[in-house]
Order: C-alpha cells, then structure tokens, then sequence
C-alpha cells in the first residue's frame, strides 16, 4: 500500500502520541509503505515537532521572497514606455524604471502578451478592437487608392506595418 508523505507523517503524529520511539515508529512505516516509506532523517524531524508541540502534518508554505517588481503599477508604465514609442529597448526601459532586464522581458512577454517585430514590439494576438482598427485602416487606404491612383507607390510595408515613405520621426 502506498501512503502520501502527509500521511505518513499523520502516522508519525500518531505513534508519537502513543510514545513510540523514532526507530521502531521508522520500521513500522517501512513494512507497511515499502520504498516509498519517508527516510529515517524525516521521520526523526517530524516527531522532534510534533513533541515540541506541531498539530499540522502538512507543509507549511515558506514565505520566500515576495515578488515586488512585477506589479500592476510596473506592468502599466511598461507598457505605457511601449506604446508611447514603439522602437523603446528594453535597456531604455530599465533605465526608466529601475527594473531589471529579466523583469522588463518577462513583463513584456509573459504579462503583455507581445512579441518583436521589426524592431518594435507589438501585441501577439489581435482582440477584435484591434482588428477592426485594421480593418478601417485597410478600408480607408483601399479609398485613397480609388481617389489616387499612386498612392499606395508612396508607402512601404513590412511585417503589417505601414510606414510613410517620409517620415520626420525616425530616431537615426
């Protein structure tokens, strides 16, 4: 028969409460659970706590360090960096915030869902808001085009970017 290792421990609790000692409460455990039977170490742990006064025989969870750089605070002001200049790195966004490479990255592509495309980042998946967006925007240059004929010879396109053949605002 197999026990789990908070059963197990139950069974300690149990043996200790009837004033067993730690080697035959061990050999009981092993006879009856086999190889998967707790080591001899754990079984003395275990009934050093419950003597001392444990009522729990779960884990108790360890407190660790808390997470405080990935915050809602810090996923918006990434994100606001990010739509606010879309060819941001992420060192500029770490100078900004005072986060860490890792923390910018796992924000970026964990919690914002976006991914690299030609050297901007954009959203991985299209919601229908930003798919009608597209949409009117194809419509409306499908209607340039009608009214100018050479139009679309003015624009270049790449990875679903549009860009301006001039354009004022590039950064080199």
């Amino acid at each position: 028969m197999e026990f789990s290792r908070e059963e197990q421990r139950a069974i300690i609790k149990f043996f200790c409460a009837k004033g067993e000692n730690c080697v035959n409460i061990h050999r009981e455990l092993v006879s009856v659970c086999g190889d998967s039977a707790l080591d001899y170490s754990n079984v003395n742990r275990w009934m050093v706590k419950f003597k001392k006064g444990r009522v729990s025989s779960t884990n108790l969870p360890c407190p660790g360090r808390p997470c405080s750089s990935r915050t809602d605070a810090n996923k918006e002001h990434v994100e606001n960096l990010n739509l606010s200049d879309r060819q941001v790195t992420v060192q500029d966004i770490c100078a900004h915030t005072g986060l860490t490479h890792g923390t910018v990255m796992r924000i970026i592509k964990e919690d914002l869902q976006m991914t690299k495309a030609s050297a901007r980042w954009v959203p991985k998946k299209l919601d229908d808001s930003k798919k009608e967006i597209r949409m009117t925007c194809s419509e409306e240059m499908l209607t340039r085009h009608h009214s100018d004929p050479h139009f679309l010879e003015k624009l270049v396109t790449m990875d679903e970017t549009w860009i301006p053949l001039s354009n004022p605002e590039t950064k080199r």
